[in-house]
């Protein structure tokens, strides 16, 4: 195996445990019978298109299905330790869009945001966690 191969292997495996985390707390802080916590789902969107969400938080609000939809980026591992840019936030928030049951957005990342992403996220509605821990 190469060595970008073995790096990209090695950022995914890091990726994962991120995803791991982030559903095990939600986990944790779930306080509703009807609550599910998912990781790695794959739904189809309007077009039926298959379309992957890092961690789904689902519940019944007021008889109505709502979902928290999680995108995880886990950069520590790449060399330049690149800040979540705009066009991460640009393309969770299309994502999201394809499914009205999605009630609230939110990225975590282990290397922080870009400005310009921060703007943008708050302009969609979007919350950004950065957690400056390795998995």
């Amino acid at each position: 195996m190469g060595n970008k191969e073995t790096t990209t292997l090695h950022m995914a495996k890091k990726g994962k445990a991120l995803e791991q985390l982030v559903a095990k707390i939600q986990e944790i802080l779930k306080d509703r019978e009807d609550t599910s916590i998912e990781s790695n789902v794959r739904l189809r969107d309007r077009d039926n298109v298959l379309r992957e969400f890092d961690v789904l938080v689902r519940t019944t609000n007021q008889c109505m299905p709502s979902i928290i939809a999680f995108e995880c980026k886990d950069f520590s591992t790449s060399k330049s330790k690149p800040s979540v840019d705009v066009t991460v936030v640009d393309g969770f928030n299309t994502k999201c869009l394809e499914f009205p049951e999605i009630k609230q957005k939110i990225i975590v990342s282990t290397t922080g945001f870009s400005d310009n992403a921060k703007v943008k996220a708050k302009s969609f509605g979007i919350d950004f966690i950065s957690s400056h821990f390795s998995c």
